[in-house]
């Protein structure tokens, strides 16, 4: 009887092996960075650290602030640098209108030509400075990261 349910115990994890192989790599690298995500915002909480997440296509890496510089994070069981399966792409965009809104009330302010902007969008990413940030003791900055494959749309 115990050798006949180890058996079935066995192969329902093989079929559920199968099972997952066939999610669109655009669901499955959005799963996986939704996990890393949970367990990097914990860890924040838990040490009372600032971290972000740097997105920089084919992938994402994982930041910690120290002595005011956004650094890689080492000695984790996260990857700090993540890639994504070529045919996924992603998407990064502000949670919501206001954010938008306000960063373009910031550039009517300074009136900057388009060459300034382009200027400033090569300084920052030259800094790698992640553009996710959280943080224990400030709300986070609401945002929307889309996964897209080529063959489907976004997840």
């Amino acid at each position: 009887m115990l050798v006949i349910f180890l058996i079935g115990l066995a192969s329902a994890g093989v079929v559920q092996t199968f099972a997952t192989d066939s999610e669109p790599p655009a669901k499955k690298a959005a799963q996986d960075f939704l996990t890393r995500f949970a367990q990097f915002k914990d860890r924040a909480v838990i040490e009372g650290q600032t971290l972000g997440v740097l997105i920089d296509p084919p992938g994402y890496q994982f930041m910690q602030r120290r002595q005011g510089q956004w650094l890689p994070v080492s000695a984790t069981r996260l990857s700090a640098q993540v890639t994504v399966p070529k045919q996924v792409q992603m998407l990064l965009q502000p949670g919501s209108d206001i954010w938008q809104k306000e960063y373009a009330l910031e550039l009517q302010r300074r009136r900057l030509t388009l060459h300034d902007i382009e200027l400033e969008l090569q300084k920052e990413a030259k800094k790698k400075t992640p553009q996710i940030r959280f943080s224990p003791f400030e709300p986070a900055t609401p945002f929307t990261l889309r996964f897209y494959s080529a063959a489907q749309n976004a997840c």
